[in-house]
């Protein structure tokens, strides 16, 4: 099941299901640490960017900071790891990325706390942006019903459909601006590809959405 419809259907309820399936599921085997580590991977590059992505990047840092490691090699390959998931984190506008901000600092700051200050305040600036991007990320998707079920448009069409139209166009606009400001332009394609994939899961039945979604992915990519 997950085969057939997970690279299909980026909704972020569906991906939490699947971690919880391979925990589940790979926990009595040997190689449980890399398998699981391997399925965060892949959510992430996947659903990484949604707004309610938190909930997978704190429990992949959780995850990653429970695993036994002795030895000082081992545990500097677990500090590299822990600290390269919190580095693409803070970095991602999402509900709650403020809480991963702060552990990040604190586990920085536990660490070594003369390196730590220096990692935090090399930060900041992107993070600050990040932080202005996430307030209005949440003012935009507050409209935005993502359990709407995918249905052929009424006619007329509801108030509900117009509203629900409306905002994930807005939305859409809204990420194709580059609030981030960012200079990676495969970042900001990437964001708005990942914002048409989640319209079109309850607003599939559009034609004008999947037109300019083509346009974005054959002309912009």
């Amino acid at each position: 099941l997950f085969q057939r419809c997970l690279i299909k259907v980026l909704n972020i309820d569906l991906w939490k299901c699947y971690l919880n399936y391979v925990r589940d599921t790979k926990g009595i085997l040997p190689s449980f640490r890399e398998k699981m580590a391997q399925a965060y991977d892949f959510a992430l590059e996947k659903i990484g960017m949604d707004v309610y992505a938190y909930t997978i990047w704190n429990d992949y840092v959780t995850f990653l900071k429970s695993v036994e490691a002795v030895g000082s090699y081992a545990e500097n390959q677990k500090i590299a790891a822990v600290r390269k998931v919190y580095h693409k984190g803070i970095m991602i506008p999402m509900i709650s990325v403020e809480l991963l901000w702060k552990d990040y600092c604190s586990y920085e700051m536990s660490i070594n706390p003369a390196l730590g200050k220096n990692m935090i305040e090399s930060r900041s600036r992107d993070f600050l942006n990040v932080k202005r991007v996430t307030k209005e990320l949440e003012t935009l998707t507050r409209a935005i019903d993502r359990n709407n079920p995918c249905m052929p448009p009424t006619s007329p069409q509801s108030t509900d459909e117009i509203k629900q139209l409306a905002a994930w166009r807005k939305f859409i606009s809204w990420e194709r601006s580059n609030p981030l400001k960012t200079e990676d332009i495969l970042l900001v394609t990437r964001r708005v590809i990942l914002t048409y994939e989640q319209c079109l899961l309850c607003l599939g039945y559009h034609a004008d959405l999947w037109y300019v979604l083509y346009y974005e992915i054959y002309f912009l990519c």
